[in-house]
């Protein structure tokens, strides 16, 4: 699927480009950065309007399924994480993802996703990039 994006759009091609270049120069103040979130939006948003472009069903088929799986597998993250935390005694810790998938973390824990009875209290001040 991303390669029949990538051999379609330009502008993908770019955007990859660009964040790539952005993540050697920058390192993890910009994998922690709201510009990043942004890239990787943007990304996105280029890769499903060039396989609605591509007109393959297939494609939008392939799409819906990496995107439920990302969705799923983010949600089973946040399960176990407050699983973890509801039996264990734990005061502090760090949860580390991908940066790809920083701001579907973010919303999950704004939004108290997860399971089990356990509160989890977040600081996410360097997460949501006031650090870089």
């Amino acid at each position: 699927m991303f390669r029949a994006v990538e051999r379609t759009s330009p502008d993908y091609r770019r955007l990859m480009n660009t964040n790539t270049a952005d993540t050697h120069t920058g390192g993890f103040p910009y994998l922690n950065s709201d510009r990043c979130i942004q890239s990787w939006t943007d990304i996105y948003r280029e890769a499903l309007a060039t396989i609605e472009w591509i007109g393959d069903p297939r494609l939008r088929e392939i799409y819906e399924m990496w995107n439920h799986t990302n969705e799923r597998r983010d949600g089973e993250m946040m399960k176990n994480l407050t699983m973890y935390c509801a039996r264990h005694d734990v005061a502090r810790g760090v949860f580390l993802v991908g940066a790809a998938h920083r701001k579907a973390m973010i919303d999950r824990a704004f939004a108290g996703d997860g399971a089990g009875s356990t509160r989890i209290e977040w600081d996410l001040g360097g997460f949501l990039g006031e650090a870089s």
